[in-house]
């Protein structure tokens, strides 16, 4: 079934080749109207030539040339009294002795004399036109000019026209992008799905249809973003930081850091496990009491670690010093535990080296007939103030600065034995016995100067 499709021509008509020497031409579009008695596909390609008769028949869809490759694509549905089909077609104004022929899709659809067949135009009538370089065939599919024939032509050259719709084959030059390829922006690039194809030259990216020149000197980004080199289809500049996100990512931030780009940290109270995951991951930093806590069975007193930047809180058995006793566990963050000086060792003060905690003291030496001797003083002679090099002589032990030369800075400072066994002294004041106890009654007394060595 046909209809002629004779709308007035704004100018002369022209024949197949002169209409597609352009991908696009100015075409009218209206809408094809079918009433039948059957619900069937319908496609409804374009014909001319053959004035107001129909063509007796039609080549098989994919032999289809030229113009018969140009139609539409509806399908009929049935209400009350007959089946409608409707479709709109996108009619080329420059051709003359053009009509509509409507051929059934299924071998068991017939057209009647009674079948009703109208291409008229309806007001406000819209259609998806193809983009420039394609049209719209039979089956309502947008197809390119130049689909089979795009690598004809070398770079920078085209086939004339429509190629798709017309038996020409001339190469002609490239009009898009010509200008720019003129100008050293652009080169033409060989494509085997496009013709006329271009990219922009080195230094240069494409945007809305021309190249602009890139900036090539990186500039500092802001935290998150890193400088990115231009590519074919934008300029070099700061871009967002993109990697693969896990669980972990939450608890970290990017920070400013010009050595590194997409630098992060973990947040606060947060370390980075080095040791579970090699590329490292930001975890949560055990509180002290969770520490406490997995500490409190180990029956020993242990010292508390904070959580540093690559290791997370953490507790450790108490370790033994030098002069030290272990009295208790760490009570705060501190790293060590609460230590007490043995006796004859003092606490170290703020100017001294942090380590040790205790200092030996030097201990009192021995007295041997009213004269020192190399030999420490017996242990049980002396009683030690605590953490200190400060001590008190146990009786019967005297200490020398009990003597009338305790002002003086010379004197030994030590113990001695100078007492009878009741108790009373057994020599006069200011001086000591000869023997090395006091035992022993009898013993003689010499009043002795007793000095430091070398005075």
């Amino acid at each position: 079934m046909c209809a002629f499709q004779g709308p007035e021509q704004a100018g002369p008509a022209n024949d197949l080749d002169t209409l597609v020497e352009e991908d696009h031409w100015d075409s009218l579009h209206v809408t094809i109207s079918l009433e039948t008695a059957e619900e069937c596909a319908y496609t409804a390609p374009l014909y001319r030539g053959h004035g107001i008769q129909c063509p007796a028949s039609s080549a098989a869809p994919d032999t289809q040339q030229g113009l018969e490759l140009v139609g539409a694509l509806s399908t009929s549905t049935h209400n009350v009294r007959v089946a409608n089909a409707e479709c709109q077609l996108q009619v080329p104004m420059g051709l003359a002795d053009i009509g509509v022929v409507v051929r059934p899709q299924q071998d068991h659809c017939q057209l009647s004399a009674n079948d009703s067949l109208v291409v008229w135009l309806r007001p406000y009538t819209t259609l998806q036109s193809c983009p420039q370089g394609m049209f719209r065939d039979a089956k309502d599919t947008c197809l390119s000019c130049h689909a089979s024939v795009h690598d004809a032509c070398r770079p920078g050259m085209r086939l004339w026209g429509c190629p798709a719709l017309s038996p020409q084959r001339t190469c002609v030059n490239c009009s898009e992008g010509a200008d720019l390829v003129a100008a050293g922006k652009a080169h033409w690039v060989s494509s085997n799905t496009s013709i006329c194809t271009w990219e922009c030259s080195e230094g240069w990216f494409r945007a809305d249809g021309t190249c602009l020149q890139c900036r090539e000197t990186p500039e500092p980004c802001p935290p998150g973003q890193r400088w990115q080199a231009y590519e074919q289809l934008a300029d070099a500049g700061c871009a967002p930081c993109v990697k693969d996100y896990d669980e972990y990512d939450e608890n970290e931030e990017y920070v400013q850091d010009f050595a590194y780009e997409c630098q992060a940290a973990c947040l606060k109270d947060f370390y980075n496990d080095t040791a579970e995951f090699a590329a490292g991951r930001c975890k949560r930093c055990w509180t002290r009491d969770e520490v406490v806590l997995d500490s409190a069975c180990m029956q020993r007193f242990f010292a508390l670690f904070k959580c540093t930047e690559t290791r997370n809180t953490r507790w450790d058995f108490c370790q033994e010093e030098p002069g030290a006793l272990v009295v208790g566990s760490d009570p705060d963050f501190e790293g060590g535990c609460e230590l007490k000086c043995k006796p004859g060792w003092r606490r170290r003060n703020a100017s001294e080296s942090e380590n040790p905690t205790c200092i030996e003291c030097e201990h009192p030496i021995r007295v041997q007939n009213g004269a020192p001797t190399a030999d420490k003083l017996e242990s049980d002679a002396i009683q030690w103030q605590p953490e200190s090099c400060e001590f008190a002589c146990k009786p019967p032990w005297i200490s020398t600065r009990r003597s009338a030369y305790a002002t003086l800075s010379n004197v030994q400072n030590t113990c001695v034995l100078c007492e009878r066994l009741d108790g009373s002294f057994l020599c006069p004041l200011d001086s000591f016995h000869r023997g090395p106890t006091a035992s022993v009654a009898s013993v003689s007394c010499e009043f002795t100067q007793f000095f430091k060595s070398g005075s």
